[in-house]
């Protein structure tokens, strides 16, 4: 039996190879992610995490995809979901971020769709990890010190958390080491080569994920700065500028088939992604969430969870935490490189990525927070803010977090390869930060959710063809809204059209309104609306009922129950006297209600030219302008209410619209007397007009929000 010493040795010997070294990385890139995905792992093929979540509606929309005998790229319309009208499918999106579906399309003729879906998730883990590993030892950074690096970029609490969610496009993190490797080659090499090679990772950045393609644009357009900025000479600057327009030039033309295709389905992109300013600052990072643990953490968690008790409804994109260990560590690696205290930045190459790396950190960090930032009572406009001026497309700035953890991660790399170099005892320190880390950013083991066929689905699977609706529809309330997912998903099985719409982007469409208006089953005009619909099975899931805190509605008037599902689900089908409602007069009648289920606020009512005001009161001499001003794009009209008086006999008050022609006329007392004109489109001038010489005084206005119906799926 050999010595210890002599193994020792002999195994120092083989990890001087840096073929094996990297091969052991990548080997411990994977032992971790066996470790906290096993669970994942033994049921790759019939389960996601969590759940249901992105994971399993991707998994639904490429089977769909397929069951129509059509592909991601080419599929423009999902009569399955929201039917009987379908909603359209815009391919753009596919083609945008082709990575994603060209990957699982492709290894789904292997593995089947969640196979698919799995592997992709989770190799984009380790392939994050062993990316930035090896950029970093490439550059002289100890192995050890690499790998932590590796694990702070591929496995931090915001990665867990869109692995959670079912987002593998943002498991790809792999696409910020090779977008940093190529710009090194630009300013290592200087040729138009290098200069199209870092255009084409960065067009690939954005095929691999739309917000990692702006989030690489960050990291392109700073190191291209930087190389401009230490270039010595005019000629070499302009050479850095020259090489910099050919690697945008490279990108816009490798990413021509996307922009095509967007031009082509403009409309159906514009309903799927169209945001509002409210979103980018809700959706924008805070401060504290690069301070505060994952609420999921075991240990840490409780922190999170005592300051925001909501945390697990409200925390997911702003779960940003970098580790308190990771922040003191990296602190030490921007003193070096600031004070230039390393003999490691001696190498040009390194000394060029870690200047860049050190001005990244606070530039992610300002792109990450909210549109508005309030820093002791003064508030700041944020990049996110004049971004969402040009373009909604973007809406989740606190993503740019994950820069964040990079540039801190390689930051920490640097302090601790520094210690392994000047200290004995470096390695063990640098494996207890590894540890440490490990410990702040534990999920723990995550949990699987199984995707199986439901008895209800089985059920519904043996019946005639027909437009399913389950109640309770999705609400605001987690367990309604956990149904609706998982009977999209359930479709798999089935194969039935389901008349709720899943899916965003259709919000203030006549479809919309329509399930809006038949949202509770007991409604009076819930029956006739679902046979107006074509709906033939309607699923009361009572389980669900009890989940959101509610009773199990008995069988409302026009429908008969035909059979009770385990699972306590009861099915139900319309009666055959139900008269099929007037869908539009129905719309019509209930649009200040579906108005306010959409949270259309009341415009402001503004009165100008020939109009004074005196004791609060608006006199009308005449004629007057008026203008229903609101800011928010889904109200197109409302309702106006006006009380008013005449104080020379009854007079008739009329409102015409710009070309002349009345929309309204009342005949306005000596009393006051309550009238109402509309519907009146928002944000339009309209003329109150009077006898002449009369003299109304309008002592009360107000306005009544009401739904619109004029866009519809249909046409997109």
């Amino acid at each position: 039996m050999r010595p210890l010493g002599e193994v020792v040795a002999r195994l120092s010997i083989t990890l001087a190879d840096r073929r094996v070294r990297d091969g052991v990385a990548l080997l411990g890139y994977a032992a971790v992610v066996v470790l906290w995905f096993h669970r994942l792992l033994f049921n790759y093929n019939d389960a996601v995490l969590y759940g249901p979540n992105d994971a399993s509606y991707g998994i639904r929309q490429y089977w769909g995809a397929e069951y129509l005998h059509s592909t991601p790229f080419t599929q423009t319309r999902d009569p399955l979901n929201g039917a009987p009208e379908g909603l359209p499918i815009a391919p753009a999106i596919q083609i945008a971020n082709a990575l994603i579906p060209t990957t699982i399309w492709t290894l789904h003729y292997l593995v089947g769709f969640t196979g698919a879906s799995n592997i992709f998730l989770l190799g984009g883990i380790v392939l994050t990890g062993f990316s930035f590993y090896v950029l970093l030892t490439r550059l002289g950074i100890h192995p050890l010190a690499a790998f932590y690096a590796g694990y702070a970029l591929s496995l931090n609490p915001w990665m867990l958390e869109r692995a959670a969610a079912g987002h593998s496009g943002f498991m790809q993190a792999w696409i910020f080491p090779l977008t940093i490797g190529a710009m090194l080659r630009v300013h290592r090499r200087r040729t138009v080569g290098s200069a199209v090679l870092a255009g084409l990772v960065l067009a690939f950045a954005f095929y691999d994920n739309s917000y990692y393609g702006l989030m690489a644009a960050l990291v392109f357009g700073i190191f291209w700065i930087l190389d401009f900025v230490v270039q010595r000479g005019r000629s070499e600057r302009f050479w850095t500028f020259t090489m910099a327009d050919i690697s945008v030039l490279t990108a816009v033309a490798a990413f021509v088939p996307a922009l095509v295709a967007w031009v082509h389905d403009k409309r159906a992109v514009s309903a799927g992604v169209s945001n509002g300013a409210n979103q980018v600052q809700s959706l924008g990072a805070t401060t504290q969430a690069y301070f505060l643990p994952s609420y999921r953490n075991p240990v840490l968690g409780h922190i999170t969870k005592h300051f925001y008790p909501q945390a697990a409804y409200v925390w997911s994109e702003n779960t940003l935490y970098l580790g308190w260990s990771l922040i003191l560590i990296a602190s030490v690696g921007a003193y070096l490189v600031i004070r230039r205290r390393t003999t490691l930045l001696r190498r040009a190459s390194t000394r060029f990525f870690y200047v860049g790396i050190t001005v990244l950190a606070p530039a992610a960090f300002l792109f990450s927070l909210q549109r508005k930032t309030t820093w002791f009572g003064v508030t700041i406009p944020m990049p996110s803010y004049v971004i969402s001026e040009f373009t909604s497309f973007w809406r989740v700035y606190a993503r740019f977090g994950e820069l964040v953890t990079l540039a801190l991660a390689a930051l920490a790399a640097l302090a601790l390869t520094e210690l392994i170099r000047r200290r004995d005892y470096g390695r063990w320190l640098a494996a207890v930060a590894l540890g440490l880390l490990v410990f702040e950013y534990s999920n723990g083991v995550l949990p699987i959710y199984k995707l199986k066929e439901l008895p209800y689905s089985a059920w519904i699977a043996k019946q005639p063809q027909g437009i399913v609706a389950n109640y309770p529809m999705p609400t605001d309330n987690p367990a309604a809204l956990r149904l609706v997912a998982e009977t999209y998903f359930q479709q798999i099985y089935n194969k039935h059209p389901e008349f709720t719409m899943f899916g965003s982007g259709y919000g203030g469409t006549r479809e919309d309104a329509i399930r809006d208006l038949v949202r509770y089953v007991t409604d009076p005009v819930t029956p006739g609306v679902l046979k107006a619909e074509g709906v033939k099975y309607v699923l009361l899931h009572d389980d669900t009922y009890r989940l959101a805190g509610e009773t199990p509605p008995p069988v409302p008037a026009g429908m008969h129950l035909v059979a009770r599902i385990p699972g306590d689900v009861r099915a139900l089908e319309l009666d055959s006297d139900v008269a099929p409602a007037d869908i539009s007069a129905t719309l019509e009648q209930h649009a200040a209600e579906i108005a306010a289920v959409q949270g259309l606020n009341p415009p402001q009512v503004a009165v100008q030219g020939g109009a004074t005001t005196a004791g609060g009161a608006t006199v009308v001499h005449g004629s007057a302008s008026v203008t229903l001003r609101t800011g928010q794009w889904a109200l197109r009209r409302a309702e106006l209410y006006v009380t008013a008086t005449s104080s020379n006999g009854p007079q008739p008050l009329a409102v015409r619209d710009q070309t002349g022609n009345v929309v309204g006329r009342w005949t306005v007392g000596t009393q006051p007397t309550n009238v109402s004109f509309g519907p009146l489109a928002t944000n339009t001038r309209y003329v109150f007009a009077t006898a002449p010489g009369a003299r109304l005084t309008i002592v009360k206005m107000s306005a009544q929000p009401l739904a619109d119906f004029s866009t519809t799926v249909r046409s997109y």
